[in-house]
């Protein structure tokens, strides 16, 4: 099936002129009527800042910086808060992100929870050596040294 031809090919069947295919538009020429052909890709010069500015953006809240503290704080989620805190000190190094002072104490409270949780650890693990040495030692039964009471079963 073939488009029957226009007689005039410079202007559009609706009675404007139509672009011509790969050309820039000239600045204050109409548009092209719905349905006519556009330019190729590319053919448009650069945008042209328009009439109304671009509203600024936002500032960034310290939000996260304020989360890695709150679970710094908190001693089970303490490894939490460090990581997130840290988090927010690469990304001020980079963007300028607000809350550096709360992710810094996110980082030092999050590395005295981990800190204490593994010294805790430490002598929890010491103390159960030790009480199984002194069963070991005291046998079976209920035993009280330096008044301490002991209860041991060993089996």
């Amino acid at each position: 099936m073939t488009t029957p031809e226009h007689p005039n090919p410079g202007e559009s069947p609706t009675g404007g002129s139509q672009p011509t295919p790969g050309a820039a538009p000239q600045p204050g020429a109409p548009q092209p009527a719905p349905g006519a052909a556009y330019p190729a890709p590319g053919a448009y010069p650069a945008a042209v800042p328009g009439p109304y500015p671009v509203p600024p953006q936002p500032a960034p809240s310290p939000t996260l910086a304020i989360v890695g503290l709150v679970t710094a704080v908190i001693p089970c989620t303490a490894l939490v808060g460090l990581v997130i805190s840290i988090v927010v000190l690469v990304r001020g190094r980079r963007g300028g992100v607000p809350g550096r002072g709360l992710a810094v104490a996110g980082v030092v409270v999050g590395a005295l929870w981990l800190v204490a949780g593994v010294v805790a650890l430490a002598l929890g693990a010491f103390g159960i050596a030790s009480l199984v040495e002194t069963c070991a030692d005291l046998g079976d039964g209920v035993h009280y040294v330096d008044g301490v009471r002991y209860e041991c079963n060993i089996g």
